[in-house]
């Protein structure tokens, strides 16, 4: 009889964890990428809110700029704007973009067209992005970082670049196309007279996929909002239904498409760094839905350093733990088995 009923409960647990469900890779964006994805999804999510970060962000250059085209009108523009489902990484198109970048960096230059003379859509195609529906492009070789490249992408500033708006609509798609993925680079560069410091390309895609989205982080300094440094690799993603699953990338990030489900749907995450398995619903309706995780769990704490489940030979071992937000004590215990009857130290922090 227990043989049976443990039969029973490791059943039940592998089909909710998708024992057969294949692994979708989103693809290795970096801290940066994932932040600049963050910033895009954000201002999507609520383009009138994302109009004051435009206006206020703290940046000579870029204020001139804005003030040459004038807050109130930016302002005005942005309260049209729909809000928009987010954005899913695709590894393909994230190929793509890396390699303008660099090809950009290499040869110093701007422009949507390569030194071997492919167009965007040439290279998302190569890259295996092939059958979109929609695709698009933003570049801009001569930036100072991740945030200045995307407040700068929305401003738009120039006078063909204002007549169009070009920049802004891949972003926030306020007409038209609708994209559902992504790729970004963000590549640290030599200063050139063309480049440098920040070579940034976002590529984007539509296509029939639909994809459950978000990031894994530890809110480090409690803004509520991933900063690069903060994602939390290889927690593995699940749903209580369909096919796919997925760890979290090196930035904390994951993608797993959903096509095809609908309803309400158990996503559950699982892995060092969170403070124990986490579980949120959401409603599956067709579009792209983004759930993000943090470790930041009211009566939560975990490990960061050592890893659970690591061989340790040195005596000299430094612990630290994420923090509970409503904790104001820590009671540390250390012993030498796992019931904790042998405790070889004990102490108040």
């Amino acid at each position: 009889m227990k043989k049976f009923l443990l039969i029973v409960l490791i059943f039940s647990l592998n089909y909710f964890n998708g024992i057969s469900a294949t692994k979708y890779s989103h693809g290795t964006p970096t801290n940066e990428e994932q932040f600049i994805l963050e910033l895009i999804n954000r201002a999507r999510a609520n383009p009138q809110e994302e109009a004051q970060r435009v206006i206020n962000y703290s940046d000579s250059y870029v204020q001139s700029e804005i003030n040459k085209i004038g807050k109130s009108l930016i302002v005005s523009q942005f309260s049209t704007y729909p809000k928009r489902p987010p954005l899913a990484f695709n590894a393909q198109i994230n190929v793509a973009a890396k390699v303008h970048s660099q090809d950009m960096s290499d040869k110093d230059y701007q422009d949507h067209t390569g030194t071997d003379g492919s167009t965007p859509f040439d290279r998302m195609n190569k890259a295996g992005y092939t059958g979109w529906q929609g695709a698009g492009e933003n570049i801009f070789a001569a930036s100072q970082g991740p945030e200045y490249a995307h407040i700068s992408f929305l401003v738009d500033w120039g006078a063909e670049n204002q007549a169009k708006l070009g920049h802004r609509q891949n972003i926030l798609n306020f007409t038209g196309t609708v994209f559902t993925e992504v790729g970004i680079s963000g590549l640290v560069a030599p200063r050139k007279s063309a480049t440098g410091p920040y070579v940034c390309t976002e590529d984007f895609g539509l296509k029939s996929e639909r994809f459950v989205l978000g990031v894994v982080y530890n809110d480090k300094n409690g803004n509520k909002f991933y900063d690069p440094g903060d994602g939390i690799p290889d927690v593995l993603i699940t749903l209580s239904s369909g096919n796919y699953e997925a760890l979290t990338s090196s930035s904390g990030g994951y993608a797993i498409p959903i096509n095809n489900l609908g309803g309400s749907i158990t996503i559950k995450a699982e892995g060092n760094g969170l403070g124990g398995i986490i579980t949120q619903n959401f409603s599956a309706s067709g579009e792209n839905v983004k759930v993000d995780f943090t470790s930041a769990l009211a009566g939560a704490v975990s490990l960061e350093t050592p890893k659970n489940l690591i061989q340790i030979d040195s005596t000299n071992i430094n612990f630290k733990w994420y923090k509970s937000n409503k904790a104001t004590s820590y009671l540390f215990e250390l012993a030498d088995d796992q019931d904790f009857l042998g405790t070889c130290f004990k102490s108040y922090y």
